[in-house]
């Protein structure tokens, strides 16, 4: 028989050191973070719940407007007035939602038509380049640049017109304040640099993410005006003056001298000192495109009563929206004083019609809808196969929920 094995001693367990002073501050101060992160997190998305919006990959959140289809492009009269009465729901921008697309309720499919209503691009431009270019506006008053008003807004709401536009000429034609004197165009060049540089990036990169169709076509719709307006100033009254503002300068005879972006060929820089501007459409801008908005100064609201959506827009913040069927206004958030400086982007409609005809529609109304059986699907990802791979993989994860009854 064996003898039993003589007894081990274990080790006993060693214990933790304690903690130093400087250590034991450094672990509350992690778990407090921690525990801040938590409930931020928590926060925010309750805030997305109320909302209704869901993400993506790309980080956008996107709304279905509890507006049906419409009838008409514009409404007018008791129709106009009864929707600019209202209650809107606002979507704020804040940490929890920044980007935000609103659907085009009259959107058609494989049609050359925007697929939203509204898209929020949030802090496209820095706050370093927004002092650029509010002292680049500066420059231009100090040059003796004559801002105009108009019926519509009154004599608080300021606007300088930049660009080609065939509204009061037969063929396309560069703006009267962009044929300014020599020392107003010193001030406009830089300006117009500078837009260019800053709407191309993070703006246009965003876009090209969630609607890359338009975002293409919005990208190039310069060249063909601008070529129009270089060939056609025989048409215009005046034109021996157009042909010698174009050979005061060879740059001008490039497309780029007119690309701003590649988001519009005319712009209207604004400075507001009032409330806003009253609800109205921008029957001039073209509907195959978006228009675009940047506040520098003052944030404020852009209501769109026929979404029953209001977007906040903060300093820096971009929203492309459908100007010419979206009846809208900017409002000032800021005391009665408060200065609010504006980039407004288009594409021109009458002088595209005359570049390049087409027969393309720019609104399908809720009738021509009714027989599109793309219209039963709901959610976001309709026809991803036809927007490319890398929209697909933006969107796998993306779906669209109804507001909620007490927001409609």
């Amino acid at each position: 028989m064996q003898a039993p094995s003589p007894p081990v001693n274990e080790p006993a367990a060693e214990s933790s050191p304690p903690l130093s002073n400087r250590q034991e501050k450094k672990r509350k101060h992690v778990l407090e973070r921690d525990d801040r992160k938590r409930r931020r997190g928590d926060g925010q998305q309750k805030i997305r719940a109320e909302n209704n919006l869901v993400e993506t990959e790309a980080h956008f959140w996107y709304v279905q407007p509890a507006c049906p289809p419409r009838d008409k492009a514009r409404l007018a009269g008791k129709d106009r007035e009864e929707v600019t009465k209202r209650v809107l729901h606002r979507i704020r921008h804040t940490k929890a939602i920044t980007n935000v697309a609103i659907l085009n309720p009259n959107h058609k499919e494989g049609a050359e038509t925007p697929r939203y209503a509204a898209i929020r691009l949030s802090e496209v431009i820095g706050e370093e380049d927004r002092a650029r270019l509010s002292k680049l506006i500066d420059a231009l008053k100090d040059a003796g640049a004559k801002f105009d008003t108009t019926a519509a807004h009154g004599i608080t709401f300021q606007q300088f017109w930049l660009g080609i536009w065939r509204k009061y000429s037969k063929a396309p034609a560069v703006s009267r304040h962009r044929r300014a004197n020599k020392k107003v165009d010193a001030a406009i060049v830089p300006l117009l640099t500078e837009i260019d540089r800053l709407t191309s990036k993070r703006a246009h990169s965003l876009l090209a993410e969630i609607d890359p169709a338009t975002a293409t076509r919005m990208r190039w719709s310069h060249r063909p005006i601008a070529k129009s307006a270089m060939r056609n100033t025989d048409k215009l009254r005046g034109g021996q003056k157009h042909d010698e503002w174009f050979d005061e300068d060879t740059r001008r005879a490039g497309t780029s001298a007119f690309r701003m972006g590649g988001i519009g060929s005319m712009l209207a820089v604004s400075i507001s000192s009032g409330q806003g501007t009253d609800y109205h459409y921008d029957e001039g801008d073209d509907g195959h495109f978006y228009s675009a908005i940047t506040v520098l100064e003052t944030g404020g609201y852009l209501d769109l009563p026929e979404l029953d959506e209001a977007l906040e827009v903060k300093p820096g913040d971009m929203v492309l929206f459908l100007a010419n069927q979206q009846l809208h206004k900017l409002t000032v958030d800021g005391p009665p004083n408060a200065v609010q400086k504006v980039l407004t982007l288009w594409t021109d409609k009458l002088s595209l019609q005359f570049a390049q005809s087409s027969a393309e529609a720019d609104f399908f109304p809720a009738t021509a809808l009714a027989n599109d059986k793309s219209r039963g699907k709901a959610k976001i990802d309709v026809d991803q196969a036809a927007r490319g791979e890398a929209l697909q993989k933006s969107l796998e994860h993306c779906h669209v929920v109804q507001p909620d009854d007490e927001d409609e």
